[in-house]
């Protein structure tokens, strides 16, 4: 399995309520699929398109191989319980590096772990 971070998102001002997040759900996806210009997205610079670049030679790799390395990118590690490396995609600062944030996710797993469990239970008549 191989685990990545998306980490490139326009700088948002200071009163926004964006400011301060990182890369919204699927914002990879234009880069991915070279669909830089549409969708209202603002011009594309030298950088959108190294980024688009670069995820899509991992993905054609991995499409081609089930490895997404090759040459010319960064080295992508696999992920393992042994060593949880994840890479963390963002212009020219593209390095393989521990998981983001492995503190959050173990809470989303305990929560949807805790929600499979309410769900396979029946109902009770006080509720």
């Amino acid at each position: 399995m191989f685990l990545y971070y998306f980490d490139e998102h326009p700088a948002h001002p200071v009163d926004s309520p964006r400011a301060g997040y990182g890369a919204a759900h699927a914002a990879e996806l234009p880069y991915v699929f070279r669909q830089l210009r549409e969708h209202n997205r603002p011009p594309a610079t030298a950088k959108d398109e190294a980024i688009s670049d670069l995820l899509r030679t991992y993905w054609t790799n991995f499409a081609k191989t089930g490895d997404p390395n090759g040459a010319g990118v960064a080295r992508w590690p696999v992920f393992t319980n042994a060593t949880p490396q994840t890479l963390h995609i963002a212009s020219d600062k593209t390095k393989a590096v521990p998981i983001v944030n492995e503190n959050g996710l173990k809470t989303l797993d305990e929560y949807f772990a805790w929600r499979r469990m309410s769900e396979a239970r029946p109902p009770t008549a006080s509720q």
